[in-house]
C-alpha cells in the first residue's frame, strides 16, 4: 500500500458532494464528524467515485480514498489503522512527519501523521493505492482524527 497525496485534489469535488449527501439526515448528525470511504477512478478529472468497496490491485487507475467531514483545526493529527488478513507492507514516504507502526505478524499497520484540512477545516482526506505485492482479501480501516475515532471502514482488494 502506498499513500497518495497528489490524488487528493482530484477527488475532492466529487467526494465532498458524496459526504454532504450522507449527512443531511438531521441537524445533530450534521454537527457530528462523518467519514466516507470509496474507490475512485483517476482517469478523469475530477476523479469519479465508483461507489464501491472493492479495488483491483491490477488496476492502477483505482484508489481507495476516505473523506472525513467535520469542523477541524488548521492542522490535525491523523492515525489510520489497517488490518489485513495476510502479512503486508506499508509505504508512507509522502509526509515527512509520518510514522508507521506494524504488528509483529505484519497484518496490522498504524500510520500517524499531521494533515491540513481542506475548505477551511471542513474536510480531511487521504488515498491509498494497492499493487501486486499487497495481499488480496478483506481490509478494515479505522481513522482517528484528533480525539475522534470514526467507525471502521471495510473494503476488499482483489486480483
Amino acid at each position: 500500500m502506498k499513500k497518495l497525496t497528489f490524488f487528493l485534489a482530484t477527488i475532492f469535488p466529487i467526494a465532498a458532494l458524496a459526504v454532504t449527501e450522507q449527512s443531511k439526515d438531521t441537524k445533530q448528525q450534521a454537527d457530528e464528524p462523518h467519514i466516507y470511504l470509496s474507490i475512485f477512478d483517476r482517469t478523469q478529472m475530477p476523479s469519479v467515485d465508483l461507489h464501491k468497496k472493492e479495488i483491483s490491485r491490477s488496476n492502477k487507475n483505482e484508489k481507495v480514498c476516505w473523506i472525513a467531514t467535520g469542523h477541524f483545526r488548521k492542522k490535525v493529527n491523523v492515525t489510520e489503522t489497517f488490518k489485513a488478513q495476510a502479512k503486508s507492507q506499508m509505504e508512507f514516504n509522502e509526509a515527512p512527519n509520518g510514522q508507521i507502526t506494524s504488528s509483529p505478524n505484519k497484518k496490522t499497520h498504524s500510520i500517524t501523521y499531521t494533515a491540513k484540512p481542506l475548505e477551511n477545516g471542513k474536510y480531511v482526506t487521504n488515498c491509498w493505492e494497492f499493487g501486486r505485492w499487497d495481499p488480496t482479501g478483506k481490509y478494515v480501516l479505522t481513522v482517528k482524527i484528533g480525539k475522534h475515532e470514526f467507525e471502521k471502514q471495510v473494503f476488499y482488494v482483489t486480483e
